[in-house]
């Protein structure tokens, strides 16, 4: 049964209930339920969390953030779309008005500078 479970409905059930009731009322061990938890990235409420309840308190619970493979895959996206080409170096917009002046000056100057591409993000 605890493999039929969504992430969500296991995040619902371990949030509800200690691991060692979730576990028997799965019918696996707790190491089995940990493994699962980690397998789906299911955070588990923290030491402590069901003692505070038990004396009335009302610990925040854990946040169900997304697969880490998502949040890795989103940064590449974003990182895809401000993609400087390889070889050149990144530059801050203070950084490319500076350099882009120092390539005017020097043209001015008759300094062959041979093929350098300058763009938004990198020269």
């Amino acid at each position: 049964m605890a493999e039929q479970l969504s992430r969500e409905e296991l995040f619902l059930l371990v949030c509800e209930k200690p691991a060692e009731e979730v576990a028997r009322y799965l019918g696996i061990s707790g190491a089995v339920l940990a493994n699962r938890c980690k397998k789906l990235q299911v955070p588990q409420p923290p030491a402590g969390y069901w003692a505070k309840i038990r004396t009335g308190k009302q610990p925040k619970k854990p946040l169900l953030r997304e697969f880490s493979e998502l949040l890795i895959d989103r940064q590449k996206e974003r990182a895809g779309k401000h993609r400087v080409k390889r070889g050149s170096l990144p530059l801050t917009p203070l950084q490319a008005e500076i350099f882009q002046r120092a390539v005017e000056e020097l043209t001015e100057a008759d300094v062959d500078l041979g093929q350098m591409e300058i763009t938004r993000s990198g020269v």
